[in-house]
């Protein structure tokens, strides 16, 4: 648990979430 605490595991899991939203926008809009 204490290691997803880190800067760098944030960021990652900042960033997968961000990749994931961005993949649904695009199978629910698509053409854009």
């Amino acid at each position: 648990e204490a290691h997803l605490q880190t800067p760098h595991m944030k960021a990652y899991s900042e960033a997968v979430k961000g990749d994931v939203l961005e993949m649904n926008i695009r199978i629910l809009q698509p053409g854009i």
